[in-house]
């Protein structure tokens, strides 16, 4: 199952638990912040909301950048903190909205993707995400594979020259670098 932690601004709650909901419908093990359900003093909801994003099992960062105080778009500092992490822990971040004007720059340059309100979109973004990482995994199989089949060979060679001449093979197996 693919995990997505939702981050916003807590004025927008309700959007967000209903984002949630949209998101479990579609397949995703939905991560909220701790402040969401659990009512959590500021301090220990932001460390254990900042582990989520770090944690090596969730992919993506989904920001519900809603409008806030007639300010459309708006990403707040612990939203911008949470984009932060995310791109430095490598994760697909993606913008439920368009991106917020004031933070243009940093967005872009960390590749922070727009949905423009359509959750569709992460299914896609998930499909490239599988072919980026699911070519390289095949890569590693099908050389992990040759090189085995060069190492069955090497060895049926040493084993041949052994009985045709005598020499011990398995030591130089150990000594080769295959």
């Amino acid at each position: 199952m693919k995990n997505i932690v939702l981050c916003g601004s807590m004025k927008v709650k309700d959007q967000i638990l209903k984002i949630s909901d949209q998101l479990t419908e579609m397949g995703f093990n939905v991560l909220l912040p701790k402040e969401c359900m659990e009512g959590l003093p500021k301090e220990i909801a932001s460390r254990a909301h900042f582990d989520r994003v770090a944690d090596k099992k969730n992919k993506y960062i989904l920001i519900v950048n809603a409008t806030k105080n007639g300010i459309g778009n708006y990403i707040g500092p612990n939203s911008l903190c949470e984009i932060a992490f995310g791109f430095y822990f490598k994760k697909k971040v993606l913008l439920l909205n368009d991106i917020y004007e004031p933070f243009k720059d940093e967005l872009e340059g960390w590749g922070v993707t727009p949905l423009y309100g359509d959750l569709t979109k992460i299914v896609w973004q998930h499909s490239k995400l599988v072919l980026k990482y699911g070519y390289k995994c095949w890569l590693r199989r099908v050389i992990d594979t040759n090189l085995k089949r060069v190492n069955v060979w090497w060895e049926l060679i040493m084993m041949y020259l052994w009985r045709h001449s005598g020499v011990d093979y398995r030591n130089i197996i150990r000594s080769n670098p295959l």
